[in-house]
């Protein structure tokens, strides 16, 4: 059983690896589309292409936003997904996916972070550069809710059979099977490890598992003895940028031998 979950574990690591990258490269057809080319980030013309895009996006994946922010980090264009707000003429320049993507001129995925709707979400930023001078001329992004949207890979509900935990480069935990009042807290903080009783099999596997390290262990922090299985998720060369944990109560596996 072991085994099967450890390669169940790497099955959903590669499955959202691909997704994204599937949406990196859409963001990348838009950031390349001769409107953004011209310097248009805004417009009847804009709207069209972009509403096309945002289906095709949410069709391979759960996206709540997609933007168009100027070259100097005010959103010019938005377009959200029924239920979730607007912010036109925002400023993202305090958000560290947009500087990081501003200063290289590359895609950037980010670290959890909470709206003002108290939502955890992750984002994609796309540089827009024009191919011909090489000028900076703005960003195409997404954000993307944690939890709807890793749901789609998981269980991430029901902790009385196996669940899906994800958690991201500094240890925030991104979606959690185990509890809800988990999801944007980090892993390491108090609240976190007050939860998980400070075991020090979890902890030992989780700061292996950002690393980079796969494994799995059996342990028990109150709430019934689990096996939990790691795997990074790697979607840009370097260092994996989030990481799924595979969790099961011992109890479903020994109910079926």
């Amino acid at each position: 059983y072991k085994d099967r979950q450890i390669e169940s574990t790497q099955a959903i690591s590669e499955h959202i690896s691909s997704d994204l990258k599937l949406l990196k490269s859409i963001l990348q057809g838009i950031a390349d589309s001769s409107l953004l080319q011209q310097g248009l980030l805004y417009g009847d013309r804009i709207d069209k292409m972009m509403r096309e895009k945002f289906s095709e996006v949410n069709n391979v994946t759960k996206v709540d936003t997609i933007f168009i922010a100027d070259k100097d980090d005010i959103v010019s264009y938005e377009i959200v997904s029924e239920g979730t707000r607007r912010f036109i003429n925002i400023d993202l320049s305090f958000r560290e996916y947009i500087q990081e993507t501003k200063n290289t001129l590359r895609s950037t995925f980010s670290d959890g972070f909470k709206g003002i709707d108290t939502i955890e979400r992750i984002a994609l930023a796309v540089p827009i550069v024009n191919s011909s001078s090489g000028e900076f001329m703005g960003i195409v992004g997404v954000k993307i809710p944690t939890e709807s949207f890793f749901s789609l890979y998981g269980n991430t509900q029901d902790i009385n059979s196996q669940f899906l935990v994800v958690i991201d480069n500094k240890g925030t935990l991104l979606a959690v099977g185990a509890d809800k009042s988990l999801v944007g807290k980090n892993f390491f903080g108090e609240f976190v490890q007050n939860f998980t009783n400070h075991n020090p099999i979890l902890m030992n596997l989780t700061q292996n598992l950002l690393q980079g390290i796969p494994g799995y262990a059996i342990y028990d922090y109150g709430r019934g003895e689990r096996l939990t299985t790691n795997a990074p998720i790697y979607i840009q060369e370097g260092k994996p940028l989030y990481f799924i944990q595979l969790v099961t109560p011992t109890t479903t596996i020994y109910s079926e031998i």
